[in-house]
């Protein structure tokens, strides 16, 4: 028993010394035998020790033990008891916590946790060994548990017991965190220390628990199957270690915690962060409706303690290889698509279910990619496209977007709500391309060029194809005019260009970097339609020098479509003479010089694009 407690008190001396606590094993080094689990029996133990720790906040916790003879209907037995220098406890709560595998009301959670319930489970464990546990306490002097194990009955016949090793050691890495001190709005550092161990499978385990022994029970059963385990001690530093940016493959949770819940932490997580990390929680409150809630706030499974520890290593790797399936599922189709059809999982769409939705859908293509294509070949192709979608995507996810559709040498995202997210995600789109570029330079590879078209209105989202072959699609009118307004951007070599749908739904600052370049009927089209540049995607020269002309720019298309060639021309002249590469200007001042001497036959400044 002395090797138990040296085990135990070794592994909660560091919350002791960080208290300024002294806890001190006291059971003699000869005392006899006892029959019981020894993991179960360092579970008990850490238990009293963890909840002394907890409600001590000056003195000491002392571990001890003592024969009683003709304890168990006239043989002896051995007390284990923890006594501590604490507030002690009323006879009210001792009442409350003695109750089994109850949470009175009356014992509010946020302040005392799972105090209650882990007493109720270490009774049962004490019990399913043969023995009995108490508690006594005064207000204001200490609390003293105590329970009792068999002894053996002939120890002098069983061989004697090879001192029990310390948990392996393992180097540490500080991490640095920065929090709120309690009541002041001044931020403190401290330091966490985390273990630093091989990580088998590469799966990281998050554990939160607000009791010390629990934390250091799963700690030790999940490094002995081969996990990296980080320690949580409590929801609000799990929540602040996800906010650091702490990603863990699966958590496992404690429900019943001081200050916010298992619940909580798991709604939070749910609403803050799109990773679909499984959740296992623990607890002993075992009622139907307590697994309900748990499920419902977003939590995969849900285990009841006391639990065997081949249970939970089974459904953890089972989470874990469904976590994988899931976020393999999500490489091909969005996530933001099955929310947009109402579903939380692939496997709960069918065929041929749609939704109607007002979006920006946003083409963007790679200008001469087969010529390109063909320089590269094919390994240098997928290598270097791959490499140019990892800088495009983000920019495109910053903003609110998603990705649907992967041509190879173009993309087709779509943006819910604000048409200037898309405008936004464009600009940024063309700045992740100018550091794309850079690389593709010091490699002596030839750069990009995109063109990028957008266009707003109505789209239907849905599932094509059949029982054994479907896929996301979309379809709509709005996204065939994308597709053609992103094919002008050759022919006005301009970066971005918007249809006026979606310049007509954007804010009067989006605007201002605006400039209309044509009027057009577009193939199958009857009314005409007005074709805006994104000014600010262009290159820095080319946007200040379209920025100071864009007054004069305008003045000569309104020029241009009255038949005011003459004039028309002399302001088109004035933007090539800000910059050479404007070449929508020099489309328009050759046209102009054209039509000055020979004016086409109905003229109306309307571009028709149906036979082009």
């Amino acid at each position: 028993m002395y090797s138990i407690a040296d085990l135990v008190i070794t592994q909660l001396r560091p919350l002791a010394h960080h208290k300024g606590l002294q806890l001190n094993n006291s059971v003699p080094r000869d005392q006899p035998l006892v029959i019981a689990d020894e993991g179960r029996l360092q579970q008990i133990l850490g238990t009293l020790i963890g909840n002394a720790l907890k409600f001590t906040q000056k003195g000491s916790i002392e571990v001890g033990s003592r024969v009683l003879k003709g304890h168990f209907k006239g043989s002896d037995a051995l007390e284990i008891f923890v006594i501590d220098t604490g507030a002690g406890i009323s006879a009210d709560q001792l009442v409350l916590i003695s109750e089994p595998f109850e949470q009175n009301k009356a014992c509010d959670e946020r302040d005392y946790g799972e105090t209650g319930l882990s007493l109720a489970v270490t009774r049962k464990l004490v019990e399913l060994h043969g023995g009995t546990l108490g508690i006594e306490s005064t207000i204001g002097f200490g609390s003293r548990f105590a329970f009792t194990l068999a002894l053996a009955q002939n120890d002098s016949s069983l061989p004697s017991l090879p001192s029990l090793p310390s948990l392996p050691s393992a180097p540490v890495a500080a991490v640095s965190r920065f929090e709120l001190a309690p009541n002041s709005s001044a931020v403190r550092t401290s330091e966490i220390v985390l273990a630093s161990v091989p990580r088998a499978g590469h799966h990281t385990i998050l554990v939160v628990d607000d009791e010390p022994i629990n934390l250091q029970l799963l700690y030790s059963q999940l490094r002995v199957e081969g996990f990296s385990v980080v320690k949580a001690h409590g929801g609000e530093e799990a929540l602040n270690l996800l906010a650091e940016g702490l990603l863990p493959d699966a958590i496992i949770l404690d429900v019943i915690m001081p200050k916010i819940n298992g619940y909580e932490v798991t709604q939070q997580i749910r609403s803050l962060y799109t990773s679909r990390i499984p959740i296992i929680l623990l607890t002993a409150k075992a009622r139907e409706e307590d697994l309900v809630e748990g499920l419902a706030k977003g939590a995969n499974d849900y285990l009841t303690k006391p639990f065997k520890k081949s249970e939970l290593i089974a459904r953890l790797r089972t989470h874990l290889t469904l976590s994988k399936f899931d976020a393999a599922a999500r490489r091909f189709v969005p996530f933001t698509f099955l929310e947009l059809l109402g579903k939380k999982s692939l496997i709960d769409v069918a065929l041929g279910e749609s939704v109607r939705k007002e979006m920006s859908v946003l083409f963007a293509d790679i200008r001469s990619f087969t010529a390109l294509s063909e320089k590269l070949g094919p390994q240098r192709t997928f290598t270097t496209i791959n490499r140019y979608l990892s800088l495009i995507q983000p920019a495109v996810h910053a903003h609110q977007g998603f990705i649907n559709q992967i041509y190879g040498d173009g993309i087709m995202a779509l943006f819910v709500g604000n048409p200037g997210d898309a405008v936004a995600a464009s600009v940024a789109m063309h700045e992740a391309l100018s550091v794309f570029n850079e690389g593709q330079m010091r490699t002596d590879n030839p750069p990009f060029k995109i063109g990028i078209g957008i266009n707003t209105g109505p789209v239907m989202l849905g599932t094509l194809g059949d029982t054994e072959r479907m896929c996301c699609g979309v379809i709509a009118d709005t996204v065939n005019i994308a597709s053609r307004i992103e094919g002008m951007t050759k022919m006005y070599g301009s970066a971005v260009l918007i249809g006026e749908t979606t310049q007509q739904r954007l804010s009067l600052q989006d605007q201002s970097t605006l400039r209309e370049v044509d009027r057009v009927i577009l193939k199958g089209k009857v009314e005409p339609t007005s074709i805006y540049e994104v000014i600010d995607a262009d290159s820095s020269p080319l946007r200040a020098a379209k920025l100071e002309t864009l007054a004069v720019f305008a003045t000569g298309l309104e020029l241009y479509r009255t038949a005011h060639f003459r004039d028309a021309a002399q302001h088109f002249a004035a933007c090539i003479q800000a910059d050479h590469s404007d070449k929508a200007a020099t489309i328009y001042f050759e046209r102009c010089t054209d039509y000055a001497e020979s004016i086409p036959p109905n003229f109306d400044g309307i571009n028709r694009l149906d036979d082009k």
